[in-house]
């Protein structure tokens, strides 16, 4: 167990007691005062530590480049602006060129085809024009209109 150091508030004799007396009142052995024996917490404060001037410490903030808020030295992304500062780990969405896509299987930008009409779309489309030729109709033009990304082959999104 450690000892707790402390003073009488009344003659300023240094004295020291167990920890587990914390919180208890003694008379003081000097002067014979009461007094309660303080917490480990109590005692001494701390020193602040000196702060060094401009001059002596490097430079810890700097000015965001797209916002001009000052920013951490060492930060990676703008606090203010969202920004990353190095566009390598930047997160904003590619520009997609007019007349391409993105893939949502293989995630790569492609210019879309028509798919091709296999067997079974055949066979759905001659099924609906025999049942009516409005529901035909209908199929027909959205097979139709159905894209595959050239690379997975998978149907567009």
């Amino acid at each position: 167990m450690t000892d707790v150091k402390f003073t009488c508030p009344s003659c300023k004799q240094p004295l020291e007691a167990a920890e587990d007396m914390c919180g208890q009142w003694i008379d003081c052995p000097s002067c014979e005062q009461p007094l309660e024996i303080p917490f480990k917490s109590r005692q001494a404060p701390l020193p602040i530590p000196a702060v060094p001037s401009r001059s002596e410490r490097p430079e810890m903030s700097k000015a965001c480049p797209f916002c001009g808020e000052t920013i951490l030295a060492a930060a990676r992304k703008c606090k203010h602006c969202g920004e990353f500062l190095d566009r390598s780990q930047s997160r904003s969405p590619e520009v997609i060129p007019r007349g391409k896509v993105q893939c949502g299987h293989c995630h790569a930008i492609v210019t879309p085809q028509r798919m091709q009409a296999g067997c079974s779309s055949l066979f759905i489309a001659m099924l609906l024009l025999c049942l009516g030729i409005l529901p035909g109709l209908i199929y027909m033009v959205w097979e139709s209109s159905r894209k595959q990304c050239p690379n997975c082959k998978l149907a567009l999104q």
